[in-house]
């Protein structure tokens, strides 16, 4: 069985470039927002990045989180003057990709990541680069979509997220959800119902504005395997502690309310006809 989850240090310097700010401050605060990859240049190959793919990358508050095509990614970052950018404990989800081009995107994006050791920035574009500028990546701001409904939404349960500690102390580990045992959500009319990834289950659903609340959970009672089991029990324990949520276009964000737990879904809309 593969790993759920893996780091990768990234331990940099940097080198002056231009279209830098001046102070440490203001450096880290000019960062912050969300990103699309627009093109990656690797070991002399420019890659264009198609606008379907969600390649992202976001930066907020030390934190850097993003997607590499299939997928995801979590860790801390740390910026200084005059453009220095350090990734520390990049941590990859392990998701199988049944499309290899994206396979090999979450691969370039990473080792490129790992050769980051300076920035540039405008309005328009953010460009991370190696020492030398041969290797970067080229991002240009994200436009998120028009986000789906909450309500008639399938939603599929893709990551489990954790946060432990505070500071330049936190871990964020981030664990997928078993290939072969799919965890649902739908939410109509003030009720929540799916699949655990093992059985069905339903539960009463308050919604104000950006908070949510669970009811006591009713499911069937079927046995599956240990390991889809153990997985049932994470959500079902997660899903109790749920207080707030989020949606970006077709991501929903369930959490708790310290936001040390959190739950990745990706939505399509509801066929009509059923």
């Amino acid at each position: 069985m593969k790993p759920l989850f893996s780091a990768i240090l990234l331990m940099t310097t940097c080198v002056p470039a231009t279209g830098c700010e001046e102070n440490d401050a203001a450096t880290a605060v000019s960062l912050n927002g969300k990103w699309t990859l627009q093109s990656l240049t690797l070991d002399g190959k420019k890659r264009p990045i198609d606008s379907s793919v969600a390649a992202t990358l976001e930066l907020k508050a030390g934190r850097a989180l993003g997607d590499g095509g299939c997928n995801s990614f979590s860790g801390r970052v740390k910026t200084s003057k005059p453009n220095k950018i350090q990734f520390h404990e990049l941590g990859w989800t392990e998701m199988a990709c049944d499309d290899p081009a994206l396979e090999k995107l979450d691969a370039d994006y990473s080792k490129l990541l790992s050769r980051v050791t300076k920035f540039s920035k405008t309005s328009k574009q953010l460009v991370l680069a190696d020492k030398a500028g041969k290797n970067q990546a080229v991002f240009v701001p994200y436009a998120p979509p028009k986000p789906l409904p909450l309500e008639g939404t399938n939603w599929t349960l893709e990551t489990f997220e954790t946060v432990s500690g505070k500071g330049d102390s936190a871990t964020v580990t981030a664990i997928p959800v078993l290939e072969n045992a799919p965890i649902t959500l739908v939410i109509q009319s003030k009720r929540a119902s799916g699949s655990t990834g093992c059985n069905q289950y339903q539960t009463q659903a308050k919604i104000e504005q950006k908070t949510m609340t669970f009811g006591p959970m009713i499911t069937t009672r079927k046995a599956c395997r240990p390991d889809v089991m153990d997985q049932e029990q994470r959500f079902t324990t997660a899903f109790g502690d749920i207080s707030q949520f989020e949606i970006l276009g077709d991501r929903l964000k369930l959490s708790n309310a310290e936001k040390t737990l959190t739950l990745h879904f990706v939505g399509k809309p509801a066929d009509p006809e059923k």
